[in-house]
Order: structure tokens, then sequence, then C-alpha cells
């Protein structure tokens, strides 16, 4: 079998790996000349390394990491980290 991985960020990379690791033919496509995606280091005039990654930041984040981080799940509760949309 063949794949096609279509975009080198840290996901498609983890993908491509376990793919290929279970036997499958993997070819990864990127846009860009570098792997990773979001995450990149970047270098200040000073060569100072400046590691970069993908964040989302909103106003109902902080309540809700906060909320997640304070409740102990059952043992057969799978954990969600999803968005639900806001009632306002």
């Amino acid at each position: 079998m063949k794949v096609a991985v279509v975009g080198a960020g840290i996901s498609g990379l983890i993908s491509a790996y376990e793919l290929a690791k279970s036997g499958v033919e993997v070819v990864v496509y990127e846009k860009e000349n570098y792997l990773g995606g979001y995450a990149k280091t970047v270098y200040t005039v000073d060569g100072i390394d400046l590691d970069l990654g993908f964040m989302i930041l909103d106003r109902d984040s902080p309540t809700q990491q906060t909320s997640l981080l304070n409740r102990s799940p059952s043992s057969s509760e799978t954990p969600c980290f999803c968005r639900t949309p806001s009632s306002t």
C-alpha cells in the first residue's frame, strides 16, 4: 500500500512515521522548505534560539484549562480536549 501525507507538521510527521513502522510506503508532501509546520526554531539577531509552536488562545481557554486540571476523571472516562460553542 502507498500513502501520501500532506503536510510535514507534527501530525503529518507522526502519521507518516507510524504508517512506515507498520510497513506502509509513505510519501510526505510539504510546501515549505522546512519540516515541523508551526513548530519551528527562529533565530534572533543576538543568536539566541527562539522556539515557536502552534497555540490557540481565546477568552475561554484559561477557564477550560483550569477546570480540566482541577477535576479527577474516573478510570473509565476518556479525556476530551474539545471546545464547545459559546452560548453568548
